[in-house]
């Protein structure tokens, strides 16, 4: 039995003000501690917006025309790159190195950006997300290997 809860959630209806044809659905699944899910559920959203502020100033405020493989592009570009940035953490960095210590948190995740017209589904590490139709269940599979080279590195 754990002593405490690993799981996060990030529900935003709306993902800014600006923003508001896009919803943001995420569950995290944290392993080994809550270290590493914390920082993911607190930092992601914004490191988001940010690191492509681009995309997302050219969607403030519109509705239509919301080309999905932008997103897909954004999950693929910038998710091995917040996880390099959270494992760069001040005190995780140290935690992974320290042998005495050696921390083994960390987390998978599974969502959905929803905008007018799509269902954008995405997924990190081994979890997964079933869509389920009245009758149907339809599971969505995606591919888990480590094709990004900036996380080869570690694995």
């Amino acid at each position: 039995m754990r002593n405490h809860m690993e799981d996060r959630v990030i529900t935003k209806k709306y993902l800014t003000d600006r923003h508001q044809a896009i919803s943001l659905y995420i569950v995290f699944d944290g392993h080994g501690g809550d270290e590493i899910v914390k920082l993911a559920e607190k930092k992601l959203t914004n490191y988001l917006l940010k690191s492509n502020q681009k995309l997302f100033e050219s969607l403030e405020n519109q509705a239509d025309n919301i080309d999905p493989t932008k997103f897909k592009k954004l999950v693929e570009i910038q998710f091995p790159k917040f996880d390099v940035e959270l494992m760069h953490e001040k005190d995780i960095h140290k935690k992974l190195l320290d042998p005495k210590t050696r921390s083994t948190s960390g987390c998978t995740c599974t969502g959905v950006f929803l905008t007018p017209d799509h269902v954008i589904l995405f997924n990190v590490g081994d979890s997964r997300t079933i869509l389920i139709n009245e009758n149907e269940e339809n599971p969505v599979i995606f591919a888990s290997k480590v094709k990004n080279k900036l996380l080869k590195k570690y694995f």
